[in-house]
């Protein structure tokens, strides 16, 4: 289990002992998502303070940050792919769901969809979208009536 905390720490627990075996902090103050990829090896946190946000993504097996990014829009949510190092995230003003590729100590952004929703859907999106198709396109741009083509 991982969990995001207010003091800016991210605590991995073990659950048969109910202790924290493993902790990281970011540079920034306020944790709000702590999500792990799909085959357990790293973790993507947000960490807060002001306006900026900060990406953060741990290699739990080497107990070590290998990737920050520091993002100027407030993001409001994240989710990796089922299958692939791939993260979508969420950011408001103007809205917008970013998808990027984790590999080897580098984020690299993949794809970039406007979307014109409210911040209530934001995570029935980031869920749908990122395990579809969506993943492997360029630019695309949602609107309101998307049917999966550009």
């Amino acid at each position: 289990l991982a969990s995001a905390s207010k003091d800016g720490t991210v605590r991995i627990w073990d659950m048969n002992n109910n202790l924290s075996i493993q902790s990281y902090q970011g540079e920034r103050r306020y944790v709000t998502h702590a999500k792990w990829n799909f085959d357990g090896s790293l973790i993507a946190s947000l960490h807060y303070h002001g306006d900026i946000t900060q990406i953060i993504i741990w290699d739990y097996k080497a107990a070590k940050i290998i990737i920050t990014k520091e993002l100027s829009n407030y993001a409001s949510s994240i989710s990796w792919h089922r299958n692939k190092n791939r993260l979508a995230i969420t950011l408001q003003g103007p809205n917008k769901l970013i998808i990027y590729d984790i590999s080897h100590e580098n984020i690299s952004k993949m794809n970039t969809l406007i979307i014109p929703f409210s911040f209530i859907v934001y995570s029935f999106l980031v869920t749908l979208i990122i395990n579809q198709k969506v993943m492997s396109r360029k630019n695309v741009v949602m609107r309101g009536d998307y049917n999966g083509s550009e």
